[in-house]
């Protein structure tokens, strides 16, 4: 299957912890809207270190939650729907059919994930977001706000499919509802 975004985005690069809500902010200036990172960060309950050392590093960031998202949209007068589709609801082989599938809708596609698991690092509990742009031949094409990470990156199906899954990640689906 073959297919690429519809959009053309202007990649924000995020702040430490501020992932989700840079791709947000890169979704948003699609459609000329112009909200920081940092608001959004904040409008969604971002987490960020503390002096507490016991913080538990998969906690840090920004959780998906459907429901919060779509408040945030509604609240903040922002046209757009949430759809979470969680890596344990999809079987082996499916994912290409799903990225094809929301592509071809001309939503904007985010995976979660994790990161060290998908960039061959030491293993931990990080989560971290990109912007599926194109999914064709088994890879996928990756816009990563990072910070450690800015840019385009090319990635097997079959090695992003685990990343989601060893993080309990999942798809987010970004609708306009106009």
């Amino acid at each position: 299957m073959m297919n690429t975004s519809a959009y053309n985005y202007e990649p924000v690069k995020s702040d430490n912890y501020y992932c989700l809500a840079a791709l947000l902010e890169t979704v948003f200036k699609t459609k000329g809207l112009q909200i920081d990172q940092k608001e959004i960060g904040n409008k969604l309950g971002i987490v960020l270190p503390s002096s507490d050392k016991n913080i538990d590093e998969s906690k840090l960031g920004i959780s998906i939650d459907e429901f919060k998202f779509n408040n945030f949209f509604k609240s903040s007068s922002l046209n757009y729907k949430a759809t979470y589709i969680p890596a344990n609801t999809i079987f082996d082989g499916e994912l290409d059919e799903i990225l094809d599938n929301y592509l071809k809708q001309n939503s904007h596609v985010i995976i979660a994930y994790n990161y060290d698991q998908l960039y061959g690092n030491i293993r931990s509990q990080i989560g971290h977001v990109s912007l599926v742009k194109e999914v064709k031949f088994g890879k996928v094409l990756l816009l990563d706000p990072g910070p450690k990470t800015f840019g385009e990156f090319s990635f097997d199906l079959d090695d992003v499919f685990e990343a989601m899954r060893f993080r309990n990640g999942g798809i987010l689906i970004l609708n306009s509802t106009t």
